[in-house]
């Protein structure tokens, strides 16, 4: 690679690469590609992009994503109860607010837990508001919202998770596939859009978030979730971890890169945070482990490292997971 990109997020150029080479075939084609990072914001992005045809090929029925039990689980009670209180702040203010979200911030820490915005967010939002999960994926948290009375919920994903569809339907719930881009939505409607570990398969991300603002009412939220590429798992073990997942993850944000991508889509009020979780510590340190012909540690090791673990992501700002949100002006 000669010449490297410009940063889609801060319009710097590229200033090093990350890994080149990178080879993908199948039946829609093949790709060559480079991993690049900006050093200006840290985003990190592949180089040239794929097809669509190729970003399709990546995807199946069986994807990890859309099978039972993957994924974002059910809404459970405590996750309700903290969720709500963690995030309060968002749209509400006073002093029992505040309580409420120190409180749950306490309960986080001492689980080694953390509330993303993408559960607190739609959570603070009377039972009436219309609500979009885009990337629904194995749709637990739509089911998980219908079960707890909200009724105008959207779902969008693409052709091949059609397996999951049929139960959402029978809910109740609209949902919309094909390409999200060429698809008519109304403006101005919803009060919320979701995007759960969905913006780094993006091709055109900031596309996405622009068509996002337009169809949020003014004041409406974007909710985002998706691995941090600060991540100190990723440095240390990069080839080790889920959170660099090439070549399915086109785009690898930082917390400064989301927060411009977000503003330079015309967001306002953004907020993007790292946080660290111990599920995926487990999962990396026992591939390493794996690699090198050793068995994992007890999974009771990691559970009671999960504050430690947290709070040192939470203090260095090197988390795994990055959690963003912005306002529609």
């Amino acid at each position: 690679m000669t010449t490297l990109p410009i940063c889609p997020a801060c319009g710097a150029r590229a200033s090093r690469v990350v890994r080149d080479g990178c080879h993908y075939a199948s039946s829609a084609g093949s790709w060559d590609y480079a991993l690049v990072q900006c050093a200006a914001c840290g985003l990190g992005f592949v180089d040239p992009l794929p097809s669509l045809d190729i970003v399709h090929s990546f995807y199946s029925a069986e994807y990890g994503s859309y099978t039972d039990g993957a994924a974002e689980g059910a809404i459970t009670a405590s996750k309700r109860f903290v969720g709500s209180w963690r995030m309060g702040l968002v749209n509400k203010s006073g002093l029992t607010v505040a309580l409420k979200a120190a409180v749950a911030a306490g309960i986080e820490a001492l689980a080694g837990r953390v509330t993303p915005a993408t559960l607190g967010v739609p959570l603070q939002l009377p039972k009436t508001a219309a609500l979009m999960d885009l990337g629904y994926g194995n749709g637990e948290w739509l089911m998980s919202m219908h079960r707890l009375g909200w009724r105008n919920l959207h779902g969008f994903d693409i052709a091949e998770n059609a397996n999951n569809a049929a139960r959402l339907i029978e809910a109740g719930i609209s949902l919309s596939s094909g390409e999200f881009l060429a698809n008519d939505y109304p403006e101005a409607y919803f009060d919320c859009i979701r995007l759960s570990h969905v913006l780094e398969h993006l091709t055109d991300p900031l596309a996405m978030l622009n068509k996002c603002r337009l169809m949020l009412k003014p004041g409406g939220f974007i909710a985002l979730s998706q691995p941090c590429f600060r991540s100190w798992l990723t440095q240390v073990a990069f080839d080790d971890t889920l959170l660099v997942q090439l070549p399915l993850h086109l785009f690898h944000y930082t917390p400064r890169a989301m927060t411009l991508m977000l503003e330079k889509a015309g967001f306002v009020h953004v907020a993007a945070k790292s946080y660290g979780t111990v599920i995926m510590l487990e999962d990396t340190v026992s591939r390493v482990r794996a690699r090198h012909g050793q068995g994992p540690l007890p999974h009771r090791v990691f559970t009671l490292a999960a504050p430690l673990y947290g709070a040192f992501c939470s203090l260095t700002g090197h988390g795994d997971f990055l959690s963003a949100y912005g306002v529609r002006p």
